[in-house]
């Protein structure tokens, strides 16, 4: 919250902070999930509800394709 670096805690979380017209920054983060970033104004007693999204999983990284190696004419037999 604001320019606290450290976390309040896990959800669900009450937070009490003084009244005040002033926005506030608020960063939601949970391993697995998108960050969310919000502005509350503590104006006034309210209660909220955020869903985070669940991060995309990274596409796993292509493999470099080996050439395989082209037989010559002389590696083949006429069978009979």
């Amino acid at each position: 919250m604001g320019d606290e670096t450290e976390p309040r805690g896990v959800a669900p979380l009450v937070v009490v902070v003084p009244r005040t017209t002033v926005a506030l920054p608020v960063r939601l983060r949970l391993a697995g999930y998108t960050p969310k970033a919000l502005s509350l104004r503590p104006d006034h007693d309210d209660e909220i509800a955020v869903t985070l999204e669940k991060a995309a999983k990274p596409k796993p990284a292509a493999r470099p394709r080996t050439p395989r190696p082209r037989a010559s004419d002389d590696d083949y037999r006429k069978l009979d």
